[in-house]
């Protein structure tokens, strides 16, 4: 699966659920887990996991540092168990990481013109990527780990098209929104998992808020900051899971991949409040 969305729209946390799952007889079916991480964030948000004696851990920086993690600690599994939950955190990072040491090359060897051509940088990182996405797919390949749940995280970003006539790059329109990362990487993604999946985060409208008399922004901020502490369900961030190809308020999101019979009827088109580990834990595969 691949875990698609922003910055905080709650990718690593659904990894966590899956992690903390527990099946009707108390036991946890998705530990132990590989967590890799190229994103400070998830050492937050994913902490429970990754500190658990049931997780290892990795930070990574290069592409190489991942495929060596994948070929060499995945097999191993860990305390005598094959790894049951595989986390990647995640390529959009890894591929900006990436970009920025082919630039950093081009200006040692003094190519203003390649070093400032986000395509060339782009492609340049993809090559470098591509021994990493072979090493990912493989790894769910190995006889100890089928069963397995592989999940990997990328960033969102608008997609925009040219307008038909015109050949101003600039003079254009925004369709929807795609995976933060080259189109080769993107293909292989696609092709090879079961699931793309677009998490959302609606952050809480102040000016819903409003003191009947007193509509000002600082007595809405007051009210907003006071329903937090109340533990009020207004003042927190709404969390949704979208898991078909869906025009959500005007954009498309063609990149979500949804197969029939991987996750359990809860995990509708559009999910709010969703629970992955829920759903996995109820999947007609594990029936």
């Amino acid at each position: 699966m691949v875990f698609v969305g922003a910055v905080g729209s709650g990718k690593t946390s659904q990894a966590v659920r899956i992690f903390n799952a527990q099946d009707e007889d108390g036991g946890h079916p998705f530990r132990p887990a590989l967590s890799i991480s190229c994103e400070g964030a998830s050492r937050v948000t994913g902490s429970s996991m990754i500190t658990s004696e049931h997780c290892a851990h990795y930070e990574a920086g290069t592409p190489e540092e991942v495929t060596h993690i994948l070929e060499t600690v995945l097999p191993a599994g860990h305390n005598g168990k094959p790894f049951a939950l595989v986390f990647f955190d995640g390529w959009s990072v890894l591929q900006e990481r990436t970009k920025m040491d082919a630039q950093r090359i081009y200006l040692e060897e003094e190519n203003d013109t390649y070093a400032n051509d986000q395509r060339q940088l782009t492609n340049r990182a993809a090559a470098r990527m591509r021994p990493t996405i072979a090493a990912w797919q493989n790894a769910s390949q190995l006889p100890q780990m089928q069963g397995a749940i592989f999940i990997s995280t990328c960033h969102i970003e608008e997609e925009w098209k040219q307008k038909p006539g015109t050949k101003d790059f600039n003079d254009r329109y925004r369709v929807g929104y795609k995976m933060d990362i080259a189109p080769s990487v993107y293909r292989a993604l696609h092709r090879d998992t079961g699931s793309i999946v677009y998490f959302l985060s609606v952050l809480p409208r102040v000016g819903e808020l409003g003191d009947e008399e007193d509509e000002t922004e600082a007595s809405e901020l007051q009210q907003l900051d006071q329903l937090a502490r109340e533990g009020n369900p207004l003042a927190s961030s709404r969390f949704y899971a979208f898991t078909r190809p869906v025009n959500y308020d005007g954009d498309a999101l063609r990149f979500i991949k949804h197969q029939d019979g991987l996750f359990s009827d809860e995990a509708l088109a559009v999910w709010r409040s969703p629970d992955f580990g829920r759903a996995l834990l109820n999947s007609p595969l594990r029936k």
